[in-house]
């Protein structure tokens, strides 16, 4: 399935956050800090990784503030594979 199906995007420029959530998310998630600034969003049920709250995004991530969507909800959709695999690359 597409990223683009998976995957909600959303740069909140004025305050620098990005949030990337997948679309099959439960409207309450877990949330747990990962490093400062950047939050991790999980299924209560499954344990699995549906988002991600990044403050201060341009800051952490200059090169990717200029990406636009579709490249991103391609990276973050690998990402949670990659995280809910025990950070094994799926094939």
């Amino acid at each position: 399935m597409s990223p683009a199906n998976t995957i909600n995007v959303d740069l909140d420029k004025e305050n620098d956050v990005l949030y990337v959530l997948r679309k099959s998310a439960p409207k309450q998630t877990i949330n747990r800090d990962m490093i400062p600034g950047v939050v991790r969003r999980i299924h209560p049920k499954t344990g699995e990784t549906v988002g991600l709250v990044i403050q201060n995004f341009s800051e952490k991530v200059p090169d990717m503030t200029a990406t636009g969507d579709w490249a991103l909800m391609e990276i973050f959709d690998l990402f949670f594979d990659m995280l809910n695999s025990g950070g094994k690359v799926p094939r």
